[in-house]
């Protein structure tokens, strides 16, 4: 069954929102082991910057979902692109297995300039993810919600 480009956006989407929050739930184990303090506050300047992260990837997001249309159509893949993860059709097709790596190569970096331009790490990103779990950030887990929503115009 074929998705049209708004469910490939909110598969995409959620793809990506789950990623996330396995990233966060690891940085949360993390600083489990390492014997984070728990009730620490979130700083006024790590939220800002969190909010920046999460509107800026969000915008890459929507305009890295082209890039992968438009490579979908190229090489005439499956709405899914089941294709990549089979072995025979990557053995017979190495300039896809490529191009899809360039893909992956140019999001990370595109990832990574974000958080450069805000001033934050990938791990400092995540830290605040982690941190955003616990209770005593519940209302600023909130204040970021409403920004971002604000941000997207909701």
């Amino acid at each position: 069954m074929e998705r049209n480009a708004g469910s490939w956006w909110k598969w995409l989407l959620g793809l990506i929102v789950g990623l996330l929050v396995i990233m966060v739930v690891i940085a949360f184990v993390q600083a489990r082991a390492k014997g984070s303090e728990r009730g620490v506050r979130i700083s006024e300047e790590d939220k800002q910057k969190y909010i920046q992260v999460c509107i800026l990837l969000e915008k890459a997001v929507q305009e890295h979902t082209s890039v992968l249309e438009e490579f979908k159509k190229k090489y005439g893949l499956s709405e899914n692109m089941a294709e990549l993860a089979d072995s025979v059709y990557r053995e017979k097709h190495p300039e896809v297995v490529k191009a899809w790596e360039e893909i992956q190569e140019e999001w990370n970096a595109k990832e990574q300039e974000i958080y450069r331009k805000v001033g934050l790490t990938g791990e400092e990103f995540l830290r605040i993810a982690s941190a955003l779990t616990d209770p005593a950030n519940a209302d600023i887990q909130k204040e970021i919600e409403q920004a971002i929503s604000q941000a997207k115009g909701e």
